[in-house]
């Protein structure tokens, strides 16, 4: 009967782990966006880019915000690939143990 209890307690606690979790996990992806976004719009970086443009000239100032542009448009996709090719050497890495693990089956007993 005790153990039964403390089974029970156990099961709930595991539970309560994995909802915590889950919800750490998802407040920390959504704080990295804002983040991520807020970066444009920071007031030091607007002030410098307006102080800049005042001193150089809009005329010239337009095709460098072009090619910073696209310098971060090609980084970002430099990294999106460098992730891909990483996830694709893990799969490889672990496509051996398919062999002891396969899909659909139990791993023992439970």
């Amino acid at each position: 009967m005790l153990a039964g209890f403390f089974l029970l307690a156990t099961i709930a606690a595991a539970f309560c782990s994995v909802l915590s979790r889950r919800r750490t996990i998802e407040q920390a992806e959504l704080a990295l966006t804002a983040r991520k976004q807020a970066a444009w719009f920071d007031p030091k970086l607007l002030a410098g880019a307006i102080q800049a443009s005042r001193g150089i000239g809009w005329r010239r100032v337009v095709p460098l915000l072009a090619l910073g542009l696209l310098a971060v448009t090609l980084g970002m996709e430099r990294l999106h690939s460098n992730r891909r090719a990483a996830a694709s050497r893990m799969a490889s890495l672990l496509a051996p143990l398919d062999d002891f693990y396969p899909r659909g089956r139990s791993m023992g007993p439970v």
